[in-house]
């Protein structure tokens, strides 16, 4: 009899540690909390398949998570729309072209960079997304199937994007688009992609100029690890800490190896801590109730250090870039997320924006999540989430 208390003490408790790692308690405003919860277990799941079958050599987590998304991926098709896989500039891209389209002059286009941590994913998981944009919005869509990491480091991912990107506005009148009418896009590392091609196209002079940049709770900064919303939702694994220091770090060192400088913050010079370049990540400008941070000194990427210093690139964190750079970029339509650890990305870079007299509209969806605009019309349908309609419904507006 003892025997079987002591099996039923071990197996209660095990079942509460598997109710703790699988099942965490969900935010309050989250709405849809059973299928968050599905979402929260099959990820956890993959994850610690990943690490087992990575310790005993057999893959690694990227290759796993690479495999379980192509097998999730579905080909939709629509004869409405021609979808071509070609190559602009040496860059494979996937070209959508509506076929219904009424001739009443050149129409609009859109350059669009999936999200994935720059690492994973790929045109065919965002083929849903550019398919019904092509489709609903009658625009001629690209879609940038750019290097991933860690075999391409950067700036391999943002080359690819820009030349691809450089290809279809140069090209623009054979696929009967206005070249003055493109637009770019992109969700999370596709967002932080559509904010450094923006960027990179301004200081090349290049001309036309995208219209507008529409960047879905995007990556702005690799400096810090310590605003508001990485400490808030750090824990979510749509998108935990642990997990966006995994991503980053394989970006730009191919490898683990810069996990523990993100995670630790220990770039966080105290030259840094006073200088200009901390107050583009003043908590103020989150939070209003939080008294504002003296001004820092001014100073170069060079007098901060050499430890932070390639964080502070513009290209790599485009918040960190300079007034004068900001100025002159195209109008910004930004989404951020409530529960997103890089919530305060999109946030910090409006405010930047705004100053320097760029056009921005901030959308911030209080019941989102990171990843969930992915799940827009995701098959099966009972991994889709009201908010992920909503985001779709709401940048068609703007594009």
């Amino acid at each position: 009899m003892a025997g079987v208390t002591k099996v039923s003490v071990v197996l209660a408790l095990l079942a509460m540690l598997a109710a703790w790692r699988y099942f965490p308690p969900v935010p309050d405003s989250i709405e849809e909390k059973g299928k968050f919860r599905g979402l929260i277990f099959s990820l956890k799941l993959q994850d610690d398949l990943a690490a087992i079958l990575e310790s005993l050599g057999l893959t690694t987590k990227l290759s796993l998570m690479r495999a379980m998304q192509n097998i999730l991926n579905v080909k939709m098709e629509d004869p409405s729309v021609k979808v071509t896989d070609t190559t602009f500039a040496g860059v494979k891209v996937r070209l959508y072209e509506p076929t219904g389209r009424k001739k009443a002059g050149k129409g609009p286009g859109l350059v669009y960079y999936h999200g994935g941590g720059f690492c994973v994913l790929n045109v065919d998981s965002h083929h849903h997304i550019t398919l019904h944009l092509a489709k609903t919005l009658g625009v001629v869509v690209v879609s940038v199937d750019y290097r991933l990491a860690p075999e391409h480091v950067y700036p391999a991912a943002l080359d690819d994007c820009m030349a691809a990107t450089k290809h279809f506005i140069n090209n623009a009148e054979k696929y009967d688009v206005d070249p003055s009418r493109v637009a770019v896009a992109g969700d999370s590392a596709g967002g932080h992609l559509s904010a450094t091609v923006s960027l990179k196209l301004s200081q090349e002079n290049f001309r036309p100029m995208p219209r507008l940049q529409a960047l879905i709770y995007p990556a702005t900064q690799f400096v810090s690890f310590n605003t508001p919303s990485y400490r808030q939702s750090g824990h979510l694994f749509t998108l935990s800490n642990k997990r966006t220091a995994f991503f980053k770090s394989n970006y730009l060192a191919g490898d683990k190896s810069l996990m523990q400088t993100f995670l630790t913050n220990e770039n966080l010079s105290d030259k840094f801590n006073s200088s200009h370049y901390a107050d583009y990540l003043d908590p103020h400008l989150i939070d209003p109730k939080i008294p504002p941070r003296p001004p820092g000194k001014k100073m170069s990427a060079e007098e901060v250090g050499p430890n932070p210093r390639h964080l502070l690139d513009p290209y790599i964190s485009p918040l960190m870039a300079e007034e004068t750079d900001l100025r002159g970029l195209p109008r910004a339509y930004i989404v951020v997320c409530e529960h997103d650890s890089i919530r305060d990305d999109g946030i910090f870079y409006s405010k930047r924006l705004e100053k320097a007299g760029v056009q921005v509209q901030l959308k911030h969806y209080m019941s989102g999540f990171h990843m969930v605009f992915q799940l827009f019309d995701y098959v099966p349908e009972f991994g889709r989430f009201k908010v992920g309609q909503d985001m779709m419904e709401d940048l068609k507006e703007h594009l």
